[in-house]
């Protein structure tokens, strides 16, 4: 292994940190279902699916 091979350096840090990582899950989605404005904030409710 060359120490400049990023492909190779890739391979033997997977394996360092304990082999292929899982796929990410698709991002939420997030429905906004009321807005509530204050002075100087607001306040959301928010639900994720």
């Amino acid at each position: 292994m060359s120490s400049t091979d990023p492909i190779a350096f890739r391979e033997r840090l997977l394996t360092c940190l304990g082999g292929p990582w899982p796929e990410l899950p698709p991002p939420a989605v997030k429905k906004t279902a009321e807005d509530l404005p204050g002075d100087g904030y607001r306040v959301e409710q928010i639900a994720f699916e």
